[in-house]
């Protein structure tokens, strides 16, 4: 499913701001630090700069490029040669041994050979003098000739120089699934990344909104302190639970730091450079509101992964490959038997008009041991990548089901991590009315306001593994 890509990155980025209308300013039980950026770092931009610079992709492209010049390569074999040559030879005559003879023979010719075997030559020779044998005497301007050679069995349609041209032609979409492949996971990384840096950013605000909370409370202890409205011990356990807190704001802080670096080998700028790591004034204020996957997007997404990912295309292609080699073999395996034409008109003093040279060649191989065991080889290679093709469908299949399991699995957690976030809510305000009325303690109120901390930060976790799972569930 490669090549709806683009579609991909639209349709992921366009995701955030469905997803926000939805939610409302915040991300539910999620706590706000500061107001909602101006210019938040989007998804779709994270994966517009894979998709332009990413190094990965760029080497991917780089083989493809190879490839077109593989083509180039082949086709060579098929290019129009020129050639002209020249011998003067002075000789002593067999029939009067002594007697000095002297002859020049010069030949030009073009010729080039056809995809379909045959070869066609064009030229001119110009023969002077008591010309020695095998060459003959031409008129005074020489013998223009046409000629073609022409294979009758082997050689014919499927031939070495063919079969070489029509794999490489088929190298080029190889390599662009190959690309598609690289793509593919480079985009399904950085998209993991690109969430791992926002829910992040959502926990580090749950613990500084957290220890805002003690800070305020330590205050406020410390002047009932003062007048003797709380005891000396609530005052430590008041400025414990500060340095408790303010521990788990720097780990929460070197957190984001770690996933904005993470995040960072995606960003690349237009002219191949590294992008800056993210700073935190981009993060988004909020999430995307999870929603489950019908069956009929499952099903759909099913059917046209097992035609459409790369990796299945790239076995099709491979067996066309091998199949072109199957077909050689077996045609080098057949007699050899050439037909050759050359007419000509020898003009000029002396020359004798039409001229002819025609003949058959034929030979048979007896063993053949080379053109079977390459025959038998592609068969064994063709049966494997038919079995391997197989297996990727039911893998690929199977990954999809998974994917979609993933993200309706996590739309259940997320329902259950709200209300568990809202439980916690009321059930930290409730401690703090009785810890107001003097019926509760310094330690439980801390307990509570604990929980409702670590409950919003497995609903952001939540949050998160569900855009991963939907960034998953649209590669596959």
């Amino acid at each position: 499913m490669f090549f709806w890509l683009p579609a991909v990155i639209g349709d992921i980025d366009a995701e955030t701001p469905r997803a926000a209308q939805a939610a409302g300013s915040r991300t539910p039980g999620v706590p706000q630090e500061v107001p909602p950026p101006s210019d938040p770092l989007t998804l779709g931009e994270v994966l517009q700069a894979v998709d332009a610079s990413f190094p990965k992709l760029a080497g991917a492209r780089a083989e493809r490029e190879a490839a077109v010049a593989k083509r180039r390569e082949k086709r060579g074999a098929f290019d129009v040669t020129t050639g002209v040559g020249t011998d003067f030879l002075r000789y002593n005559s067999s029939s009067t041994r002594g007697k000095e003879y002297t002859y020049t023979a010069t030949a030009a010719t073009v010729e080039t050979t056809l995809r379909s075997g045959v070869k066609l030559i064009a030229g001119r020779d110009l023969n002077n003098g008591v010309v020695k044998s095998p060459l003959s005497s031409t008129g005074s301007e020489g013998t223009f000739f046409v000629g073609a050679k022409i294979p009758l069995l082997r050689g014919l349609g499927i031939n070495e120089k063919a079969v070489g041209e029509r794999q490489a032609i088929l190298g080029i979409p190889l390599a662009d699934r190959n690309i598609d492949s690289v793509r593919l996971s480079a985009l399904l990384s950085a998209s993991a990344a690109y969430w791992d840096w926002v829910s992040a950013g959502q926990k580090r605000t749950v613990a500084s909104d957290l220890l805002r909370l003690a800070e305020l409370r330590a205050v406020q202890i410390r002047r009932e302190n003062e007048l003797r409205a709380q005891p000396n011990i609530a005052v430590v356990e008041a400025d414990q639970e500060v340095q408790r807190r303010r521990g788990a704001l720097v780990k929460a802080e070197r957190d984001l730091q770690k996933a904005a670096f993470k995040l960072a080998v995606y960003l690349w700028n237009d002219d191949g450079t590294p992008g800056a790591v993210p700073p935190v004034n981009r993060l988004p204020a909020t999430m995307p509101i999870p929603a489950p996957l019908t069956n009929e997007e499952t099903d759909t997404a099913r059917s046209r992964a097992v035609t459409e990912r790369p990796e299945i295309r790239a076995v099709t292609i491979q067996q066309q490959i091998t199949g072109l080699e199957e077909s050689l073999a077996q045609n080098d395996s057949k007699p050899d038997l050439s037909f050759v034409v050359q007419p000509g008109q020898d003009v000029g003093r002396l020359g004798i008009g039409d001229t002819m040279k025609a003949g058959i060649a034929f030979s048979v191989p007896l063993n053949r041991w080379e053109a079977t065991g390459r025959r038998d080889a592609a068969r064994a290679k063709l049966s494997k990548l038919t079995q391997d093709q197989e297996l990727l469908r039911r893998q690929v299949a199977l990954e999809v089901e998974d994917a979609a399991s993933a993200v309706n699995t996590a739309e259940e957690r997320y329902r259950a991590a709200v209300q568990e976030v809202d439980l916690a809510v009321r059930l930290e305000e409730g401690e703090r009315i009785r810890f107001r009325a003097g019926d509760s303690t310094l330690f439980l109120v801390n307990q509570r306001e604990r929980s409702t901390a670590e409950a919003r930060a497995r609903l952001i976790d939540v949050m998160a593994e569900y855009q991963q799972a939907i960034a998953a569930f649209k590669a596959a």
